[in-house]
C-alpha cells in the first residue's frame, strides 16, 4: 500500500474543528511574532534559553525589546527545532510563507518582509483554510465584529467558554474563589444554592441566541461522587471562615460547581466540552504541567448518568486517563471524545492514542480534529499534523489486515467530518469544500 497516497485521499476530507479561538475580524495575526511566538512554542523557548520574562513579562510590564527577543529566539531556535510544535512552525513559514531556511537573527528581517506581503492579500486566510479545507469552526471567541457585507465568515459558529470560578489555578484558595465569584455576578455565597444562583447569574451575561456548546477548561480534580448538599455547604462555610479545604473537599467542591454549569447548560446548550488535564500550581504564569487526578475520570460516569440530556465532549491533556476515557465512549451514549489538547498534542502521544481509541470505541464517538487555533496559520499546522498521524494509525491497520483501504478513508471520513457534524451542527446542511 502505498502510504502518501493514502494520505493525499484523506488530506480531501472536509474537516469541522470543534474548538478554536478564531476570530474572523483578526484570522491572521498583525505581525510575524504571534506565528513565532505561538503560546504553545513559548514553552520550549523557555526551556532552550529565551528569559521567562521576555516571554511572559507580566500584567503593566513593557514588553521585551523587539530586536533583543529575535535575537533570543535565534539563539535558542537550534536547540528546540527537534520538538514538535517547532516543526509544526518550521511547516508554516516553509510551507505557507515560502520561508526554507535556518531562522536567524540575519534571516528573520525577510521573513517580516514576506509575511507582512502575504497577509496584506484579503484573499490569504481563506487560501490558508482552503489547504486544509476546514469548512466549519466553532470557537469561543465573545468581541466579534458584525460581517461586513460580502465579507467571508470563515465557516466559524460559536461557543460559550467561561467559567466562574477559574479549576486552572488549583493553589488558589477556595475562599479567594469564592469571594471573586460574588464580585463577578453580586450574589453572595454562603450555601449550595447561592453557587447555583451565582453561576446562572454569571452564564445569562451571555448571548446563547447562536452558541452551538458549553465550554469549560478544568482543572480536573473534580471527584463527582454524590455527596448530600448539606456537605458542600460545609465546605463552603469553611472557605468563607477562612478554612484551608482540603484537595478531597475541592474535589467534591468542584465538582458542585460542575453540577451547576450542567444545569446551565440543559437551559442554553445541551453540549458541554470539558477541556482538562493541564493545571498552574501557583509556580508562574509559564509553568503547565499535565496532572489529573484519578477520581475525575473514573467519577464522571456519574455525571454521565445525572444529565442523561447533555452531551459531554471532552478534549484530553492527561495521557494517562485515555483508558479510562475509551471505557466511557462505549458504555454512556451521551460522551464522545475529541482529539488531544495541550500535552498530548504531539505526534507519539496522538499516534498511541488513537491506536486505542479506534480499536476501543465506535468511530461514531470520536472527533477527529481542533486546532485550539488563535490564527488561521497553527489552524493550518494543526490539521496537517493530526492528518499525518491519522494517515499513519489508518495505514497501519490497513497493512496489519484490520480495515480495508476504503474502510479506512471512510474511518477518517466519520472522526474529520460525520461525528462532529452529528454532535455540533444539529440539522445544518454543510459544504464539503471552502464556501
Amino acid at each position: 500500500m502505498d502510504r502518501e497516497e493514502l494520505y493525499q485521499e484523506i488530506a480531501q476530507i472536509p474537516i469541522i474543528d470543534v474548538h478554536s479561538h478564531l476570530n474572523r475580524g483578526q484570522l491572521t495575526p498583525p505581525s510575524i511574532d504571534k506565528i513565532l511566538l505561538y503560546h504553545m512554542v513559548m514553552y520550549p523557548l523557555r526551556s532552550a534559553g529565551v528569559p521567562e520574562e521576555m516571554l511572559w513579562p507580566g500584567k503593566g510590564k513593557p514588553g521585551p525589546d523587539r530586536k533583543e527577543l529575535y535575537r533570543r529566539f535565534a539563539e535558542a531556535w537550534p536547540g528546540m527545532v527537534n520538538t514538535g510544535f517547532a516543526q509544526m512552525l518550521e511547516g508554516i513559514l516553509r510551507e505557507l510563507y515560502d520561508f526554507d531556511e535556518p531562522v536567524t537573527i540575519d534571516s528573520l528581517p525577510r521573513l517580516e518582509e514576506i509575511f507582512d506581503k502575504k497577509t496584506a492579500e484579503p484573499e490569504w486566510p481563506k487560501e490558508v483554510m482552503r489547504r486544509c479545507n476546514i469548512v466549519r469552526v466553532f470557537s469561543s471567541q465573545v468581541d466579534v465584529p458584525p460581517l461586513e457585507n460580502g465579507q467571508w465568515d470563515g465557516g466559524i459558529r460559536f461557543t460559550v467558554e467561561a467559567t466562574l470560578i477559574n479549576h486552572v489555578i488549583e493553589h488558589k484558595l477556595v475562599g479567594d474563589q469564592l469571594q471573586g465569584a460574588a464580585g463577578a455576578t453580586g450574589v453572595e455565597i454562603a450555601s449550595y444554592d447561592d453557587l447555583q444562583k451565582a453561576v446562572n447569574a454569571y452564564y445569562d451575561k451571555y448571548d446563547w441566541s447562536d452558541k452551538s456548546a458549553m465550554v469549560a477548561w478544568m482543572g480536573s480534580i473534580a471527584d463527582f461522587t454524590p455527596v448530600d448538599r448539606s456537605y458542600i455547604d460545609q465546605i463552603i462555610r469553611d472557605a468563607r471562615s477562612g478554612k484551608n479545604i482540603s484537595t478531597e473537599d475541592k474535589g467534591l467542591f468542584e465538582a458542585a460547581l460542575v453540577r451547576c454549569m450542567c444545569n446551565v447548560a440543559l437551559q442554553k446548550a445541551p453540549t458541554f466540552q470539558l477541556v482538562y488535564g493541564t493545571q498552574r500550581l501557583g509556580l508562574g504564569k509559564g509553568n503547565m504541567t499535565a496532572r489529573a487526578l484519578p477520581q475525575f475520570s473514573s467519577t464522571i460516569p456519574y455525571l454521565l448518568n445525572e444529565y442523561p440530556e447533555i452531551h459531554f465532549n471532552v478534549l484530553n491533556g492527561y495521557e494517562l486517563d485515555e483508558p479510562v476515557l475509551c471505557t466511557l465512549c462505549t458504555g454512556y451514549k451521551n460522551f464522545s471524545l475529541s482529539n488531544f489538547w495541550w500535552h498530548s498534542f504531539y505526534p507519539s502521544a496522538m499516534y498511541h492514542g488513537w491506536h486505542r481509541r479506534l480499536e476501543m470505541c465506535p468511530a461514531s464517538r470520536l472527533v477527529g480534529f481542533f486546532s485550539d487555533g488563535w490564527n488561521v496559520e497553527w489552524t493550518w499546522a494543526r490539521a496537517m499534523m493530526v492528518r499525518r498521524v491519522l494517515s499513519r494509525v489508518l495505514g497501519d491497520k490497513v497493512e496489519q489486515g484490520f480495515y480495508t483501504r476504503d474502510e479506512a478513508v471512510a474511518i477518517a471520513r466519520r472522526l474529520f467530518f460525520e461525528t462532529p457534524r452529528r454532535i455540533f451542527c444539529g440539522d445544518e446542511v454543510l459544504p464539503e469544500t471552502i464556501q
